[in-house]
């Protein structure tokens, strides 16, 4: 599935034989119950042959939950006796929070729809099951699966298939079509993971601070008034040279010009930062590593010429640079240059542009 209550990023790794239309095709409708639960989006249709199986990988761009990950369907020979046309379907996980308890966040959703191309009926029995595999840094030991079961009145239950867990991502097998399938994980993990203290700020999406008009987002404080030290250095991304430029990232489907480390990774900014503080510490640095400058005193000399001012920042860590009066951070769920998976993230992670506004 995935994670988002807006659009999808589908991208197909296709075997022989296998094609790729987003969207429905026209020959049967989804299934009422699927609709009415929420699994509203068709995220890919492909056709698959009894003799050659299919494997789809499909990315996800967080606007409301944790760090981006992507989930992957394994559909082995042999999986279907007839070929067939296979769609994944996925909706908003904030119409599934209702399903389970307050403590809990859906993180992921989706459901099958399957249909003979003979016959134009609904395939709702596999002969083998298919493999789900979600990886994503918010899988932990206390994450769950679920399956939803249609009806008048919906019922989450605890799935009976096999589900594996090996780090940070969760693999299970299904072999039916007739229900779908919820993953969470508890609220206070995800707050400890994105630097919220609390768990109300995952409830739902946030709104981004607009370029060139100050962020009225006020810096929270811990329980004395002042921010809370790391009780041991963060690993943060230290960059000799050229700490900080103009670059281009695909931006909610969009490429647009942002701040970039030397290594060309997207830069990004914390609301409840101030231009004195960083607050994202411990667990949340783990996962947004602060951009620092380590054994230096004063900048580089011959920067690149931004239309922002870049200072330091004196921090357990070392020399965080800011831009605009707001530390900058890279992100763990960027795996190369022109990624920004972390924008949105909470309400609280932005992507650094150009014209980030001072504060």
């Amino acid at each position: 599935m995935l994670r988002t209550a807006t659009s999808f990023s589908v991208v197909m790794a296709l075997l022989a034989g296998l094609s790729l239309a987003k969207g429905s095709s026209g020959m049967a409708a989804m299934p009422a119950e699927l609709a009415r639960l929420g699994f509203s989006e068709v995220l890919a249709t492909v056709t698959v042959y009894p003799e050659q199986g299919a494997s789809l990988t499909l990315p996800d761009q967080a606007t409301t939950g944790a760090p981006a990950g992507y989930a992957t369907f394994d559909i082995a020979p042999g999986t279907f006796g007839q070929p067939v046309e296979f769609q994944v379907l996925a909706g908003s996980n904030l119409s599934f929070d209702r399903l389970v308890s307050k403590n809990l966040l859906v993180v992921a959703n989706f459901a099958y729809r399957v249909v003979s191309i003979k016959t134009g009926m609904l395939v709702t029995r596999f002969l083998q099951p298919i493999t789900y595999a979600l990886s994503d840094s918010m899988v932990n030991a206390h994450t769950q699966y679920w399956a939803l079961i249609p009806g008048t009145t919906p019922k989450v239950m605890k799935t009976s298939a096999r589900v594996a867990m090996q780090g940070t991502t969760l693999r299970a097998g299904q072999a039916t079509a007739s229900v779908g399938w919820l993953i969470t994980t508890p609220r206070s993990d995800l707050a400890e993971m994105m630097g919220t203290p609390g768990s109300s700020a995952l409830s739902s999406p946030g709104m981004r601070a607009q370029s060139g008009s100050k962020s009225s987002a006020k810096p929270s404080s811990g329980s004395m008034g002042s921010p809370a030290k790391p009780s041991s250095a963060p690993t943060g991304m230290v960059t000799p040279l050229a700490p900080v430029r103009v670059g281009r990232a695909l931006v909610g489907g969009k490429s647009e010009a942002v701040l970039v480390d030397a290594a060309g990774m997207t830069l990004y900014y914390f609301t409840p930062d101030s231009a004195q503080a960083s607050m994202c510490t411990g667990v949340c640095a783990k996962f947004w590593p602060p951009l620092l400058l380590k054994g230096m005193t004063s900048l580089p000399a011959h920067l690149p010429s931004l239309p922002g001012s870049l200072r330091l920042l004196e921090e357990a860590a070392g020399q965080q640079l800011e831009y605009n009066g707001h530390p900058l951070y890279t992100f763990s769920g960027d795996k190369k240059p022109g990624q920004a998976r972390g924008e949105g993230l909470v309400g609280k992670w932005f992507v650094a542009t150009p014209g980030l506004a001072q504060q």
